[in-house]
């Protein structure tokens, strides 16, 4: 079923229609959109080490958004964001000496794709539920935190740097699911409001198999975030 139909007047009553009229609005297929949000990543990570645990910790996102709409039901939407997917590593009992621990700030920017599709009811405003998935880029990653030597296990010192990449044991490839939900409200025939709650859920490990006891770690990210659309 085609997204809109507009019936042909007869020749007695004919009229022109403008273009920016509501007929032709509702027949636009083609949606852009600047968005920008907040992050909270929770990293999933495995048992390989007792004394070592990952926090979720909080962000920003940003980027555009593409979205085709067929069918009035049903749209396909893409883009590309820039999402922050950090979070707070710890290692406990350093050395064996109960109470001796550390903490870093880990800072991570990803570039994601994604491809979802779109279902939504509603009249002027519409409610949408999204289901696809992502793949992306590790670009860039900080960490901030304590370092204590091995010799003295008693000095702490702060460090802020950037981190940098080993191809042997980072993997910067990204890719996963992502759903959600959103609503959408118009402000004119042309511009609107998005508002999406969306989870990005990892199915790859940031770190590449190099050694034989390894604790793999996932990403678990929940968007939420405010676009402004333009129709074409």
């Amino acid at each position: 079923m085609a997204s809109c139909v507009i019936a042909q007047p007869s020749e007695s009553n004919r009229t022109t229609v403008s273009s920016n009229s509501p007929e032709i609005a509702q027949c636009s297929k083609w949606t852009f959109g600047l968005q920008a949000g907040a992050t909270l990543n929770s990293p999933a990570a495995g048992s390989a080490y007792t004394n070592i645990s990952y926090d979720p910790f909080v962000g920003i996102s940003y980027g555009l958004s593409v979205r085709y709409t067929p069918f009035k039901w049903l749209a396909v939407r893409t883009g590309i964001s820039r999402i922050a997917k950090n979070y707070f590593f710890s290692r406990n009992n350093i050395m064996g000496i109960e109470g001796a621990s550390y903490g870093t700030m880990v800072r991570n920017t990803f570039f994601d794709v994604p491809l979802m599709a779109d279902l939504s009811i509603g009249k002027k405003v519409r409610y949408h539920l999204f289901l696809g998935a992502y793949v992306g880029f590790w670009g860039k990653s900080t960490m901030e935190g304590e370092a204590i030597p091995v010799e003295n296990v008693g000095e702490v010192s702060r460090f802020n740097e950037q981190y940098t990449f080993n191809s042997i044991r980072d993997n910067r490839f990204d890719a996963g699911l992502n759903y959600g939900l959103g609503i959408s409200i118009p402000c004119s025939q042309r511009i609107g409001i998005d508002v999406d709650m969306l989870w990005y859920y990892g199915l790859t490990d940031l770190q590449k198999p190099y050694m034989t006891q390894l604790n793999p770690i996932y990403n678990t990210t929940f968007l939420l975030q405010v676009a402004a659309t333009y129709k074409l």
